[in-house]
């Protein structure tokens, strides 16, 4: 919190000034009042909003996407200008990971400060420091602004952090908000996926983002999205790369190898998992010990009501509607690296069955992961993220006529291979000397397995039931057909049966 040791000297603005590296005064000078908020007085431009929490942060937001923290700290040790550098850097990183920090340097006793570009934004981060009877008072001051605004700007925020004033706790005074424990402010920016311009939504700013569409195959197309909060213990996702598309165990398919917990491939680079099908939030149980392993189902609702507004919606366009769709929704409990943090999940899942084939898909899995406190901001971020999501209509045309292509060959070829299948082994010839090969090999206790995925075939030790290899090359023997760990592997082709 704030105590008189956070006041500045008023040889601290020039100081600033100095940080902020002033280059072009090219504004004309906006009317600047002063304003109080829980002992804290500050003047800055009117039409500026000012936030504070409990933990006496304090965020100013302009008008034209400018920003203005300043945050108290204490400790009870001594302040040099080398460990307040440290410090500062820390503190930074920590805030605006996305931006490449340099070491700081000094602006005069007491002021350490950095700077940094990232795209069109620039920052400027300060920490002032004084000496107390108990320690060391300091002040953290953050500074963003797109860089156009900053150049012109730079005096402003110098006159605005050197403002600062302590007046003991008062009532609150001029356009100001108080919020709870959780940072007072979350502003967005338009992000875009940036693999193949599929969709876009709003972010938080300065939050880490990850995603895009990640295309598995022509027609097995995954898009997704995963935003951090700058101290990582607030998880934001809508999809999963990790997300195959499912087929169901058939008997066929089981005499052929296509057993639950293996690959099926049909071709053309679309490969499918086989696993029965799990409804709504019961791919939950599945999914989750591989996707969090610290995390466990508090409570679980049905949310039929979803998918059945989603049928309307899907009718009133026009679009097919021939599948079966569950959804639900589960409360997580999660304990990890993060510590323990709550969450929320909701899952779609979407089933289609035909000519005696059943394949299955999670059209929707989101949620987040938050410490308890957090769960609000969470929820409302990712609702803003599903509010302003857009998709591409030029990326959907072009993927239809794709999608229209492929799924015509992976038809041909699946005819090709029903025909295949009752045929008869047509090169005695060629068995007899397979046969004799592998007869070689049993001598030797070695015998060939392929890799399914690439073709490559390896010479392994005998003795297994079963082989199994992963996207490294790791190769895996069990005595029973069960996966040794879910999606990772892939069953072998045993090439000497």
């Amino acid at each position: 919190m704030w105590n008189r040791g956070h006041e500045i000297d008023r040889g601290t603005g020039g100081r600033f000034l100095v940080c902020l590296a002033l280059l072009v005064l090219g504004l004309p000078v906006q009317a600047m009042s002063r304003h109080e908020l829980n002992g804290v007085s500050l003047r800055y431009p009117d039409g500026w909003i000012m936030e504070a929490n409990d933990r006496g942060q304090i965020l100013l937001t302009g008008t034209a996407d400018e920003e203005v923290a300043l945050w108290p700290l204490f400790s009870p040790r001594r302040m040099t200008a080398r460990t307040a550098s440290a410090l500062l850097l820390r503190m930074v990183r920590h805030n605006l990971p996305d931006f490449h920090w340099r070491k700081p340097r000094g602006a005069g006793k007491g002021v350490v400060c950095v700077a940094s570009t990232s795209g069109d934004t620039h920052a400027v981060a300060i920490l002032s420091w004084r000496a107390t009877a108990r320690g060391t008072a300091m002040t953290y001051y953050l500074v963003v602004a797109p860089v156009t605004r900053f150049r012109q700007e730079a005096k402003r925020f110098s006159e605005i952090l050197a403002s600062l004033r302590l007046r003991g706790h008062g009532r609150a005074r001029g356009q100001v908000r108080r919020h709870g424990g959780h940072p007072p402010h979350v502003r967005y920016r338009r992000w875009r996926d940036p693999m193949e311009g599929m969709f876009a939504m709003e972010v938080p700013r300065h939050w880490r983002v990850e995603g895009g569409t990640a295309r598995a195959s022509a027609i097995d197309v995954r898009p997704w999205i995963r935003v951090t909060s700058p101290d990582g213990r607030i998880e934001i996702f809508r999809g999963n790369a990790e997300i195959p598309t499912f087929t169901e165990p058939t008997p066929i398919g089981i005499m052929n190898g296509s057993v639950e917990g293996t690959w099926y491939d049909p071709g053309y680079g679309t490969r499918m998992f086989v696993l029965r099908y799990r409804p709504g939030v019961a791919f939950l149980d599945y999914f989750l010990p591989q996707w969090a392993a610290g995390c466990r189902i508090r409570s679980r609702r049905d949310r039929q009501d979803v998918a059945e507004a989603e049928a309307r919606i899907r009718a009133r366009w026009g679009l097919p509607v021939q599948q079966q769709d569950d959804a639900g929704e589960a409360d997580l409990d999660c304990r990890g690296s993060h510590g323990h943090r709550l969450g929320y999940a909701f899952v779609q899942t979407r089933r289609f069955q035909g000519y005696g084939v059943s394949l299955w898909q999670v059209p929707r899995f989101l949620g987040y992961l938050a410490p308890a406190g957090k769960e609000a901001q969470a929820r409302a971020i990712l609702a803003h993220m599903i509010r302003t999501t857009w998709i591409n209509p030029d990326w959907v045309r072009s993927q239809t006529q794709t999608t229209g292509n492929v799924s015509a060959a992976v038809q041909d070829t699946a005819n090709y291979l029903s025909r295949v299948i009752g045929g008869a082994y047509a090169n005695t010839q060629a068995a007899q000397a397979r046969v004799a090969e592998a007869g070689a090999r049993a001598r030797r206790e070695v015998e060939r397995v392929q890799d399914a995925r690439t073709g490559q075939v390896y010479e392994i030790q005998s003795g297994n039931d079963y082989d199994w290899i992963d996207a490294q090359g790791h190769i895996l023997g069990t005595r029973t057909d069960a996966n040794p760990n879910g999606l990772q592997f892939e069953r072998m082709i045993r090439l000497d049966q």
